[in-house]
């Protein structure tokens, strides 16, 4: 079955993701918490792969080639580009299948996994296959019993972040009620 939806979602912004590991990436944005610091010249980065590449520049091994977007650095010339992509959208890997594309190898290469069927990660608990790593942290919640995700309104707490945000529309419903409720009184 293929899906074009995004069931990762962003509790602060909304903005949805196929994949959890971008949605966790993505979250650091809101924080601006630049707590990758370089001990050499104190520029701080929001991730330590950012901080990683930087470092580079210091080393005098290698040249640094910096996205003139975002100011990321990378070590490689060829990485520069691949990132690029993702600024401007050009997504050259595609999916001889279905013709689906991807801005990187890799996120094809899970993709295939949907036409082969195939599911290489295990949870060690119970057996159950997934065919990203990424998906078994979330899975393990059914073994432990966390709720990370609160309703703001209520003490409800979820498991998974797409049900909150069903639990939130029954909140919407009720509040259209008591509005009825009260222009009904009027």
């Amino acid at each position: 079955m293929h899906t074009t939806d995004r069931p990762h979602k962003c509790d602060i912004c909304g903005k949805g993701f196929k994949l959890n590991f971008l949605l966790q990436k993505h979250i650091r944005i809101h924080s601006k918490e630049k707590n990758h610091i370089c001990e050499i010249c104190g520029k701080a980065f929001l991730d330590l792969s950012s901080l990683t590449n930087h470092r580079i520049i210091h080393t005098g091994n290698g040249q640094s080639y910096q996205c003139k977007l975002c100011e990321k650095s990378f070590s490689h010339k060829r990485a520069l580009q691949v990132h690029i992509k993702r600024h401007t959208g050009e997504r050259t890997h595609v999916c001889d299948q279905c013709g689906k594309s991807f801005h990187y190898s890799v996120l094809l290469q899970q993709h295939i996994l949907i036409h082969t069927g195939e599911k290489p990660y295990s949870c060690e608990l119970c057996g159950k296959r997934f065919r990203q790593k990424a998906c078994i942290p979330r899975h393990m919640r059914i073994h432990t019993g966390e709720t990370p995700y609160p309703c703001k309104i209520c003490p409800s707490r979820f498991k998974y972040s797409h049900h909150l945000l069903n639990h939130m529309k029954s909140h919407d419903k009720e509040d259209t009620v008591q509005k009825e409720d009260v222009s009904e009184g009027l």
